[in-house]
């Protein structure tokens, strides 16, 4: 049969094994053009966000046509062999390695999505809960405005741990600061725990306090509460935990000490400007205690002024200010190292400018602008650097024979 109008009716020959026989099947144009053209893959629907039953409903059409097609078990076999192993394979290996181990979305996200678009779509809502969900979870992470759809529907904490410790601090809640803190030194020592968490909380209130939000009071109340805090704290030593590496910052016996530091307190800790100074100061105080050092604490208040200043430890050769005040000029740590300078001649300045993490060649520029003799940008490095200092002033370790 010759087909010359395209209009007419299509023939497809197809020979079966059918007692032998050969049929003829006839379909008409639109038949024949549908199995000619697949279906484009935009209109594939995906049955893969479906909880549970996705794949099993996905699995079912494609594997009947398979039985219908094919009067063997060949096509059958190899067509739920395609989903038995594929879809798993892609779904739990491939598809997390290129995209992700997690979508980002709480279980209880997922489940009140499933609900919500379920509701106002139907099927269509049930198939496409997880993927629009994940967009809006994506956009409130990006734009400001809408951070609150992150919070409530992601899987991240919504408050980092610095954060919550700040929450706290703000409560006057010193219990629950400090059961935190208990908590987190199961994983790290005491000193990395104070830099990464305490003092990046100081930060945050420093920050408040820059933007007129956290009034002289309320500092003075947080550093109540840290004070608490650290008196809580004080049974635990500052190393690492169970299959860490240890730490390297050694302990100083005060029989080995010499000359100007074999005194009761041969180190002062000043917070220099506000109660967050004097916060940070308490924390390096108990730390370099359980090094071997002692340390006393002076106020800010005794150092604020020229009128009223007055010193604690006028005999300690080493003293560490801790400085939380403005990243630009730090003219007020010059000012106070040439004032305890008349009081104490003989004395080495350490310049702690915790707002300079990380920015070690700053650090070192405001240590020459103030006159310090050293500087330090978290409490780690100034324990270090305290140490040092220490083990110079000391009796050299006693050694034994063919060690």
């Amino acid at each position: 049969m010759t087909l010359s109008d395209p209009g007419r009716a299509a023939l497809i020959a197809r020979r079966t094994a059918l007692d032998g026989r050969t049929r003829t099947v006839a379909l008409p144009p639109a038949a024949h053009a549908s199995v000619a053209r697949p279906m484009p893959r935009e209109r594939r629907p995906s049955l893969r966000f479906v909880p549970f039953v996705g794949g099993i409903i996905a699995a079912f059409f494609p594997i009947a046509l398979a039985a219908a097609v094919d009067p063997g078990w060949t096509m059958v076999l190899a067509t739920a062999g395609l989903f038995l192993l594929a879809e798993p394979l892609a779904g739990h290996v491939i598809e997390p390695l290129l995209y992700g181990q997690h979508t980002g979305l709480s279980p209880v996200a997922i489940v009140v999505a499933t609900l919500f678009w379920t509701l106002l779509w139907g099927p269509i809502g049930l198939l496409l809960a997880t993927p629009l969900t994940v967009c809006f979870v994506v956009i409130g992470k990006h734009i400001e405005a809408l951070q609150f759809i992150n919070v409530l529907l992601g899987d991240e904490p919504a408050l980092e741990p610095h954060e919550r410790f700040y929450q706290r601090l703000l409560a006057g809640d010193d219990t629950e600061a400090a059961d935190m803190a208990e908590r987190q030194l199961k994983k790290q020592r005491l000193s990395a725990y104070y830099d990464a968490v305490a003092m990046s909380a100081l930060a945050l209130a420093q920050t408040d306090a820059a933007h007129g939000k956290l009034s002289q009071d309320r500092q003075l109340e947080i550093c109540h509460t840290v004070e608490e805090v650290v008196e809580d704290l004080k049974d635990y030593k500052d190393q690492a935990p169970e299959g860490d590496a240890p730490t390297d910052t050694p302990v100083v016996t005060a029989e080995s000490l010499r000359g100007n530091w074999r005194i009761d307190y041969p180190i002062l800790c000043v917070g220099s400007r506000s109660p967050l100074d004097q916060a940070a100061s308490t924390m390096l105080a108990q730390l370099l205690d359980k090094r071997g050092l002692p340390a006393r604490v002076q106020p800010f208040t005794d150092v604020a002024s020229a009128r009223s200043f007055k010193i604690d430890a006028p005999d300690a050769p080493l003293v560490c200010l801790s400085y939380f005040g403005s990243t630009g000029n730090p003219a007020h740590v010059r000012y106070l190292i040439r004032r305890l300078r008349r009081v104490m001649p003989n004395a080495r300045f350490l310049a702690g400018f915790w707002l300079l993490a990380g920015d070690d060649a700053r650090a070192e520029e405001w240590r020459t602008a103030v006159g310090a003799d050293l500087v330090a940008t978290s409490l780690s490095q100034a324990l270090e650097v305290c140490v040092t200092e220490a083990k110079a002033h000391a009796a050299p370790t006693k050694t034994t024979a063919g060690a």
